[in-house]
């Protein structure tokens, strides 16, 4: 079994796990001193993880940090690290999680220095467990799930002629450790805890395996969906109470008044709609021929006027007389 294959059913509900993001950040030795003595060559696994880890690191992630991820992809058959943190991260009793706070604390902070990924991503488990599904359900994976953009890297680590169950993941949250991992070439894509998913499909069956298609369900889905109907339920609209005429009726289904015929009708006293004529263009000033007396205004023609006939002194002839008026 391999980390895009490790995976149990998660049917339970159980409580989020919250807590590790207050913790202080610790050196990774420190962050797993507890369980030095219960974890097979955790030791020396971490020494090898700080000796290999990408360091310095494109995305500015400290040593440990960057060690914290290296440790998790680090494969030792039944006695990996990783399958120890999954199931920890699966028990109901919350309080089991606590010690690892530490490590989990390195590890998240590592994973929201990456990049984020959205798109297909792909992993696999022995067995037919598509029946365990229903359309449109709602999953929640409380343990790190290893994810690849390769179907083919996810299918390797799986026996062909036994049934097996491929998860098509439309991932929006995903971060890509490839440059932080013992296997670069598996290009893995990391789902956090909690991660939680929408089954989308169920089926198509190739052989000895069968798909199942999932959605990530992002973060702030949830808060708009309850924002919404929040917003809606908090519009009231108070209808106006109608005006019932105060005179009584003999009849409440006949009108009060009933003509005997159409001449009886009183005709309307509104007066018919004249539309506003239309305003005439607005007549134009006559061109300004003479300055004030006693001033030295401006001419429309902007030349200057006359200190004696007041007239424009910089006209020039241009031998049409119809437009000399002087």
């Amino acid at each position: 079994m391999n980390r895009f294959t490790e995976f149990k059913i998660e049917n339970k509900k159980l409580k989020p796990i919250a807590g590790y993001w207050a913790y202080r950040l610790v050196s990774l030795e420190e962050a797993l001193k507890s369980f030095s003595t219960l974890i097979n060559e955790l030791p020396r696994s971490i020494k090898e993880a700080k000796k290999h880890c990408n360091y310095p690191s494109e995305h500015n992630l400290t040593r440990d940090e960057s060690a914290a991820l290296l440790l998790y992809t680090m494969e030792a058959g039944e006695y990996s690290f990783y399958r120890e943190l999954n199931e920890i991260l699966r028990k109901e009793d919350r309080n089991e999680v606590k010690p690892w706070f530490g490590y989990l604390k390195l590890f998240d902070t590592a994973l929201n220095k990456l990049p984020m990924v959205k798109g297909n991503v792909w992993r696999a488990v022995p067995g037919n467990v598509a029946q365990g599904y229903k359309k449109n359900q709602v999953l929640t994976w409380w343990s790190i799930s290893s994810c690849s953009t390769s179907a083919d890297v996810v299918k390797a680590f799986l026996k062909p002629n036994e049934e097996s169950t491929l998860f098509m993941i439309e991932a929006v949250n995903g971060r890509n450790i490839s440059g932080y991992t013992m296997y670069p070439d598996e290009q893995e894509i990391i789902l956090g805890i909690g991660t939680q998913l929408r089954v989308k499909d169920i089926g198509f069956q190739h052989g000895n395996l069968c798909l199942v298609h999932l959605q990530e369900i992002d973060d702030n889905e949830g808060i708009q969906e309850q924002e919404l109907t929040e917003a809606v339920a908090s519009v009231h609209v108070t209808p106006k109470p109608l005006k019932l005429s105060s005179q009584p009726t003999s009849n409440p289904h006949q009108p009060s008044y009933v003509a005997d015929s159409a001449s009886a009708v009183p005709k309307s006293t509104t007066t018919p709609y004249k539309p506003l004529p239309k305003p005439g263009p607005t007549p134009k000033s006559a061109p300004q021929e003479f300055a004030a007396p006693g001033t030295c205004d401006e001419l429309d023609c902007k030349g200057r006027p006359c200190a004696q006939c007041h007239k424009c002194r910089d006209w020039q002839f241009t031998g049409n007389r119809d437009k000399w008026n002087w």
